[in-house]
């Protein structure tokens, strides 16, 4: 009569192992190999696009979408945590770099704005936003904004004219960079333009590069960096131009 052979207890556990390691790749595969951490999928993505060697700066953590900042060689990066595209901002070659996050609100009246290529030693730093524009109360069809007062053909000028300052401390990242977030904090004024839609235009890209004719506000902002003894370190500014084609950052 043949003895069957009975596995021990050791080689029992080894062939489990064997196979739960054959199902947790079976199912990677079926992900499509994605990379576990936030850092590998940025690293996929980034060679997928061909982009040129990274600098992480930071994870920026808005509201539970989170973003990758890193710098690339005359570039800031953006990406969003399950895209497959990158986004471009120019680097100022001159210091640090304001970015507005791109597509980033969860409600109208909040922007978020991330700083690249943070001077050393930061331990502390502060912006300063102002949005401005023109506008006018369509009846009950909502409103008109425009940078300027002119409008196109037979229209009438806007005669009215909002502008407000916003200031935010920043948040230091792990990785250098610096977050600042801003939003509406007072109750709009009755009869007075929506200045939670109005600040929200700050954060969109096209802005800093439509024309004046062309965009529904002007925005500037600055930030200033200080060292643990509260020194100023470096200012960093973006703003909207009169030419339009693209960003001022006092360069």
């Amino acid at each position: 009569m043949k003895k069957k052979y009975r596995m021990s207890r050791g080689g029992r556990l080894a062939l489990n192992l064997v196979l739960l390691c054959v199902l947790v790749v079976f199912i990677w595969g079926l992900l499509g190999f994605s990379s576990p951490t936030l850092r590998g999928r940025f690293r996929r993505v980034a060679q997928a696009n061909w982009a040129d060697p990274l600098e992480i700066q930071g994870v920026l953590p808005c509201d539970g979408q989170r973003w990758v900042l890193a710098a690339g060689q005359d570039q800031v990066i953006l990406w969003q945590d399950g895209r497959d595209g990158l986004e471009y901002w120019p680097r100022d070659p001159n210091g640090a770099t304001l970015v507005p996050v791109p597509e980033m609100r969860t409600a109208q009246g909040e922007i978020w704005v991330a700083a690249a290529d943070v001077p050393a030693g930061t331990v502390s730093a502060g912006l300063e936003l102002t949005v401005g524009c023109w506008y006018r109360k369509n009846g009950t069809s909502g409103w008109t904004f425009s940078s300027r007062p002119e409008q196109p053909g037979d229209l009438p000028p806007l005669a009215q004219q909002w502008e407000k300052t916003y200031s935010a401390a920043g948040e230091l990242l792990q990785d250098g960079a610096v977050l600042f977030h801003i939003a509406v904090e007072e109750e709009p004024d009755e009869g007075g333009p929506p200045e939670d839609l109005i600040l929200s235009c700050a954060y969109e890209w096209d802005l800093y590069w439509s024309e004046p004719k062309r965009r529904g506000v002007d925005c500037a902002m600055e930030a200033v960096f200080y060292d643990a003894e509260g020194r100023e370190l470096e200012r960093a500014v973006l703003a909207t131009t009169e030419e339009g084609g693209g960003p001022w950052t006092g360069g």
